[in-house]
């Protein structure tokens, strides 16, 4: 599973293509930036409820610092528990990325670049 839907990698594929004309590209940057605000509503929302559950596991007890506090407390978080985390961590990763790359077009189409 892609960590971006492709209501948010169409737009932005489509705004990279430099053959396209500025206007065309403007119009994907900013369906783009709709779609992966929307995007970010969401995954606050699966954020919260991770770390809920980290929460009522005792992450508030384990000190990071310590790694056989982080392992036992990763081992009580359970496999699922553990495909969440990464899950945050992919998702959280892509949304840098792609307000990284909307920030970069946005910069390069402000200039008048093609």
């Amino acid at each position: 599973m892609a960590p971006l839907p492709s209501q948010i990698l169409s737009p932005l594929r489509e705004a990279l293509k430099i053959y396209r004309t500025r206007v065309a590209r403007l119009r994907n940057l900013d369906a783009a930036r709709y779609a992966l605000r929307t995007f970010k509503e969401n995954a606050d929302v699966y954020g919260e409820s991770v770390e809920s559950m980290m929460l009522a596991r005792g992450m508030e007890h384990v000190d990071p610092a310590n790694p056989l506090q982080a392992a036992a407390f990763l081992a009580r978080m359970g496999d699922s528990g553990r495909k969440a985390l990464a899950k945050c961590d992919r998702v959280a990763t892509a949304i840098a990325y792609a307000e990284m790359t909307l920030e970069w077009l946005d910069s390069e189409l402000s200039h008048g670049e093609r």
